[in-house]
């Protein structure tokens, strides 16, 4: 058996007074109090005792409460009601951390969405300067080409044809051997493409036509006819 003890908890009267209280009593029930002290079995001690928990309340409020709401369907209410509102508290704290996160992305995507815009004009400067510098690299090639057509052609208004070395002499190129060589197939690369059964040079004007008795610098290099079908 288990002692259940309530100090000035019990009504009496029903005078509207408000009543001190002491340490761990109730601040007011509107009436004088009374001492209750009572052996009740363990098990409904303990019932009792879980039951004012899950309520939240004190033990005399748990008592009177008994009392007025004898019906065990609303105290199972009530009790539901507490549980219900812990549960709605702890989905708002949920819901306050989400929030909060979210506008953490936010940031986040914020930051990132920045950094791709200054990525996407570095990108934008980066390919006007390689369009810029195409371009120069294209007028670069035109203006070499313009006065290499012109010394070329000039030597070849004296001469029909002549060999490449023979043109390259009259150029005033000194190299020889393989230095040489390397030079007479860079010369074709860059600016000669076949063209039938010979190269063709349209930015120079000029025919290159290969032999295979001899090697590229005794092939013979001659203008371009203007009306010349390659």
């Amino acid at each position: 058996m288990e002692t259940l003890v309530y100090e000035g908890v019990f009504p009496m009267a029903r005078k509207r007074k408000k009543v001190r209280a002491g340490p761990g009593r109730p601040s007011e029930y509107g009436e004088p109090l009374r001492l209750l002290s009572m052996n009740v079995p363990q098990s409904k001690f303990l019932e009792f005792d879980e039951m004012c928990k899950k309520l939240g309340i004190s033990r005399p409020k748990g008592f009177i409460l008994l009392l007025e709401h004898r019906n065990q369907n609303i105290i199972d209410l009530m009790a539901k009601v507490r549980e219900l509102e812990e549960l709605l508290e702890q989905e708002k704290e949920f819901t306050a951390h989400l929030i909060k996160e979210n506008e953490k992305k936010d940031k986040i995507i914020e930051k990132l969405q920045e950094e791709l815009e200054k990525r996407d004009k570095k990108i934008e400067r980066l390919v006007l300067q390689l369009e810029k510098l195409k371009m120069e690299q294209l007028s670069k090639k035109d203006r070499e080409a313009t006065e290499l057509r012109e010394e070329i052609h000039q030597v070849l208004s004296t001469y029909k044809e002549l060999k490449l070395l023979e043109l390259f002499r009259r150029l005033g190129y000194s190299e020889k051997g393989e230095a040489l060589m390397k030079k007479a197939e860079a010369f074709q690369k860059r600016w000669f493409v076949l063209g039938g059964k010979v190269f063709v040079s349209k930015e120079l004007g000029l025919v290159l036509e290969p032999s295979h008795e001899v090697g590229l610098l005794g092939w013979k290099v001659k203008k371009l006819e203007v009306n010349a079908d390659v």
